[in-house]
C-alpha cells in the first residue's frame, strides 16, 4: 500500500521522500497518517498532546487512491 500511496502521489505531482522521523519531526507536521492493505489511509488526528486535522492532502490522496482501485478492479 505504501509503494501504491507513493507511486500515485508522485504521478500528481507531489514530492514523495521516504525518511525514518523521529517524534519532534513528526509531531511538527501539518498532516499525519498511516496506512495498510486493509485500511487504506488512515488519518493520525492525536499523537500525545498534539493534534492534527484531516488535512487536504490526506484527503486528496484518499480520492486517488479510490480512484486507483475503482480502474484496478475493472482493469483498466
Amino acid at each position: 500500500m505504501r509503494s501504491i500511496i507513493m507511486s500515485i502521489s508522485s504521478g500528481h505531482g507531489l514530492s514523495v521522500m521516504e525518511h525514518t522521523f523521529t517524534k519532534d519531526e513528526l509531531l511538527l507536521a501539518d498532516e499525519v497518517f498511516v496506512c495498510n492493505s486493509i485500511i487504506g489511509i488512515w488519518p493520525i488526528r492525536r499523537i500525545a498532546n498534539t493534534f492534527f486535522p484531516v488535512g487536504l492532502l490526506t484527503r486528496q490522496i484518499q480520492i486517488w487512491l479510490a480512484q486507483f482501485k475503482n480502474e484496478a478492479s475493472r482493469g483498466d
